[in-house]
């Protein structure tokens, strides 16, 4: 990093000798491997260069980017551009140029040539860079718990420091030893604040090697999880927490073996126990822009368009018809509600399903998620569905954008669905009438049975209560089903349906009204106090995440209950309600 910073001062005292615009590109100038991420960053003087475009990073595919980094101690304008390429064959191949427009003519960065090998080769390249290396061995009267320390450490690492509420940040966590090492994940960090979707963990199996002062180090990837930010505020990564077993007397190549949950089985072996932790890190989060914000906002941030079509533009009475909203692109979809429907009158409507199909591989995440709507009606006529809105922050433009659909046509005939196929009559107009009278002669058998029965009923004694009122259900009443699957696939679900249940109870919600801005506003005319809803919106989030994702959540399911219970519990008894 360092021959970087120096190279770009070199840089900026010859263009400034020269009066020449800064515009350079810098690359790895090792091989990289199939597969495997890299950083290319443009440094251009924007103040000088207009017009700045990136080429086309084929065969690379683009991963991230661009993130715009500032150059410390250089002249004001410069700006250093950051993407993040991955490798997708091997072969020897040249980055572009990137191109731009100085004083009406073009100028061009410098074009930047890349080897990538692939992963077998690598490998023998590896296995020959190794075969006369060893492991250092504990040296005599040398500290042990040093020795480990100095040879097996964990290093954390975040792509940013600071972002906007629901921007990504992506945080790697690696295991670096250059010694036999047995190792027990005891504590995965905390990520209070985020909602946490893992890119990469323990069972992917992913590792290589680095020389760091001349050693060998084993680096295996425990886990790579992209944050999105929930709400502003400056926010603590917990430490990763590791039980190393070592023998301080081992000598060979650096191996790795990490457990989670499971203690490494040591019997028999003079071992050097130690715990290890990860440094914290710290993330800013800056509050969206209130300028500008619409009111239809409800926390999307990426970049989207979205698109609605009908299962059939024409229906028979009572027939059910299909409105699916798909949203497509890049961001935070854990945060992407149901968009809100007028629908026209004489159409009913119900709530929607949810269907994503989404790469959490890549940050943020891409793909799309659907929301499928049913809806029926039995006045015949031409009705229009109005269109639909969504609105997301562009964190790229730094502004607030909304898209809306065309509107719908559909048109309810003044037609019955048939539900069935008519069945082919085989008996006769004999039998058809025989069998009449059987049914006949039962309904007047049943009749009599009935009477008889209410004859010699005996009366039961008053007990003077008229007319009495349902009792009202009690708040911990709705989150019984959650607690009785809460170690099941499906206690999420159960958790937002009870949660639900209670808001549409207790504020007389229904339909597509229950939604989170509506229940924003009630809460609001209520004077629900501003702690309180920000935990039933925290709470609704987070069932959220475990029901659309396949996210390893960092918080304790009793406890994510014991907060609804609470917070439930409060609201009732608060009389706001």
């Amino acid at each position: 990093m360092n021959r970087i910073f120096l190279f770009i001062l070199m840089l900026m005292t010859g263009f400034a000798a020269n009066a020449q615009p800064v515009f350079e590109t810098i690359a790895p100038e090792r091989p990289v491997v199939v597969g495997e991420s890299f950083v290319v960053q443009y440094l251009v003087d924007a103040s000088q260069v207009n017009g700045f475009e990136i080429p086309s990073f084929y065969p690379f595919r683009a991963v991230e980017g661009p993130t715009e980094y500032p150059v410390k101690n250089q002249q004001r304008g410069v700006k250093n551009l950051v993407y993040t390429l991955t490798a997708i064959t091997s072969g020897h191949f040249t980055l572009p140029r990137a191109v731009g427009q100085y004083k009406g003519r073009d100028v061009y960065s410098r074009a930047v040539a890349i080897d990538v090998l692939s992963s077998a080769d690598a490998e023998q390249i590896e296995k020959l860079s190794l075969s006369n290396q060893k492991g250092p061995a504990l040296k005599p009267g040398q500290n042990a718990e040093s020795f480990v320390k100095d040879n097996v450490f964990i290093k954390a690492e975040i792509n940013r420091q600071q972002c906007y509420v629901g921007q990504p940040v992506v945080a790697t966590f690696k295991l670096y030893s250059a010694l036999h090492v047995n190792a027990l994940i005891e504590k995965n960090p905390a990520f209070y604040g985020f909602t946490a979707l893992d890119m990469v963990n323990l069972a992917d199996s992913i590792s290589n090697t680095e020389i760091i002062r001349g050693k060998v180090f084993n680096v295996h990837v425990i886990r790579k999880v992209q944050l999105y930010p929930i709400q502003a505020g400056r926010f603590r990564i917990d430490p990763m927490e590791l039980l190393t077993s070592v023998d301080p007397a081992t000598v060979g190549h650096p191996e790795q073996k990490i457990t989670e949950g499971v203690a490494a089985d040591d019997s028999g072996k003079s071992q050097y126990k130690t715990r290890i932790s990860s440094p914290e890190l710290f993330v800013t989060v800056n509050p969206l822009p209130v300028a500008g914000q619409p009111e239809a906002f409800e926390g999307a941030t990426g970049n989207f368009s979205i698109k609605a079509d009908l299962s059939a533009p024409r229906l028979a009475r009572n027939e059910e018809g299909q409105l699916i909203i798909t949203i497509v692109g890049k961001g935070n979809f854990t945060q992407i509600a149901a968009p809100a429907i007028a629908w026209p009158k004489g159409i009913e409507g119900f709530d929607s399903s949810v269907t994503d199909k989404l790469d959490k591989k890549l940050s943020p995440v891409s793909g799309s998620r659907s929301f499928r709507y049913s809806f029926v009606s039995d006045t015949p006529g031409d009705y229009t569905i109005p269109s639909i809105s969504f609105v997301f922050f562009d964190s790229d433009s730094n502004r607030y954008k909304t898209l809306s659909t065309q509107p719908l046509q559909v048109t309810v005939e003044n037609r019955l669905k048939e539900t069935a196929p008519k069945l082919a009559t085989y008996s006769t107009e004999g039998e058809s009438r025989s069998w009449w009278l059987i049914i006949a002669i039962l309904l007047i058998l049943a009749s009599a049975i009935g009477i008889l029965i209410w004859k010699n009923k005996k009366p039961e004694p008053s007990s003077g209560v008229v007319n009495v009122l349902p009792e009202r259900k009690s708040s911990g009443a709705f989150l019984a089903a959650a607690r009785e699957h809460l170690h099941d696939s499906g206690f999420y679900q159960y958790l937002q349906s009870g949660i639900w249940q209670f808001i549409g109870d207790r504020y007389n919600l229904a339909g597509s009204s229950m939604s989170k801005s509506n229940l924003l506003s009630v809460l609001t005319q209520r004077q629900t106090p501003e702690a309180d809803q920000q935990e039933l919106l925290q709470l609704l989030q987070e069932t959220e995440t475990g029901i659309y994702t396949i996210a390893s959540l960092d918080h304790d399911r009793e406890a994510l209950l014991s907060r609804a219970e609470v917070l439930l519990g409060k609201l009732d008894e608060s009389g706001k309600l």
